[in-house]
């Protein structure tokens, strides 16, 4: 099914991943919490630079390529050169970290 974190984020339906604290998200609250704030702020600020155009037109292209499949089965790319979310700091003017 493809449903570990990094396949996610391979496969382009997730945007990024976020660090557990040590021991697991469930014994750290405040850690977990500090880290997805950090985590949402970093990737708003970001898209607060992108025209709404630029992310209406990325959020078609990363839906319409969900669940596209070859012949074999095997998951294929979409027709874009490159998936949306690494498109989006060339949108920007800088490298994806």
């Amino acid at each position: 099914l493809k449903l570990a974190a990094s396949d996610l984020l391979r496969l382009g339906i997730v945007d990024g991943l976020i660090p557990e604290p040590a021991g697991g998200a469930h014994a750290d609250h405040d850690a977990t919490a500090r880290s997805i704030k950090a985590a949402l702020v970093a990737q708003l600020a970001k898209l607060e630079r992108v025209t709404v155009n630029d992310l209406l037109s990325a959020r078609y292209e990363r839906f319409r390529g969900f669940g596209a499949l070859s012949e074999s089965g095997a998951a294929i790319a979409s027709s874009a050169e490159q998936p949306w979310w690494r498109r989006i700091p060339k949108m920007l003017g800088g490298d994806r970290t």
